[in-house]
């Protein structure tokens, strides 16, 4: 509706992978799923930025932070 959509998707990816990480035996923590919860938080900044109009806008239907955090989901999810 305010022109958040990638912000969206890309926290609900998060969030799907943090579930994974809470339930007990559903996710195991890597190194690989600590490098893309770090990375997460500059990609937040980054969409966060353009959301504010203090970066350019990305291209549309650039999802790559959010395929990432779905990559280390199993897949079962």
């Amino acid at each position: 509706m305010l022109g958040l959509d990638e912000i969206a998707h890309f926290t609900h990816a998060l969030e799907d992978l943090l579930d994974q990480l809470r339930a007990r035996g559903r996710l195991a923590v890597t190194p690989q799923t600590v490098n893309t919860l770090l990375a997460s938080g500059d990609v937040l900044r980054t969409l966060v930025s353009r959301a504010e109009g203090e970066r350019p806008p990305a291209p549309p239907g650039n999802s790559e932070a959010a395929d990432r955090v779905h990559q280390a989901l199993p897949l079962a999810s």
